[in-house]
């Protein structure tokens, strides 16, 4: 599982949940200001929001 986002921003909400229900997960820092970043986050997301989460292949 990882979880996209930038720590200090809303990303912190699924850190802290993840953490308290103890699940193992990596984080991606994305800096949004940059364009190889901003078009690894289109891949997996097309939307674009960040922060989200990736468990195989749903995207959340």
């Amino acid at each position: 599982m990882t979880l996209y986002g930038v720590p200090p921003t809303r990303a912190i909400r699924p850190i802290w949940l993840l953490n308290e229900l103890d699940l193992v997960c990596r984080i991606e820092n994305i800096l949004p200001f940059d364009a190889e970043s901003v078009r690894a986050v289109k891949a997996l997301n097309p939307i674009g929001k960040i922060p989200y989460l990736v468990d195989g292949n749903l995207t959340i």
